[in-house]
């Protein structure tokens, strides 16, 4: 950790780029979505695109505005770049579980899967 700075009723240490995620002075579920991410590091997570973060599980805009307040050197990039990001990422999740169920329709009902596309859907009706 680096420079002491006054924030508040306290002093706190500025992060460095070989600071530990641990040492952060993040909530608990921020901690847990980069624990499960893999990221240990300040510079790991620095060296990361916006893509490569919008794709970790329930990393979100809190997310990204509570690590730019903590941080030295903020995260590259705008709040509203973040969300297109992650907007993009959840288009990509939702064409592959529709990709999916289409797969599973074909292995039920073999060439005639598109006829019970529909009734699948909406419950048989």
């Amino acid at each position: 950790m680096a420079i002491v700075v006054e924030s508040g009723w306290r002093l706190q240490a500025q992060p460095s780029a070989g600071t530990f995620i641990r040492d952060l002075p993040l909530v608990c579920r921020s901690h847990n979505i980069l624990k499960r991410a893999g990221i240990e590091t300040v510079e790991q997570l620095q060296g990361m695109s916006m893509e490569q973060l919008a794709s970790i599980r329930n990393f979100g805009i809190k997310l990204f505005r509570e690590i730019n307040e903590v941080l030295q050197e903020p995260l590259e990039g705008t709040d509203k770049e973040f969300l297109t990001h992650l907007r993009k990422h959840a288009y990509r999740i939702r064409l592959k579980t529709e990709r999916l169920r289409e797969a599973e329709l074909r292995m039920k009902y073999g060439d005639a899967w598109e006829s019970h596309r529909w009734d699948d859907y909406w419950g048989g009706h």
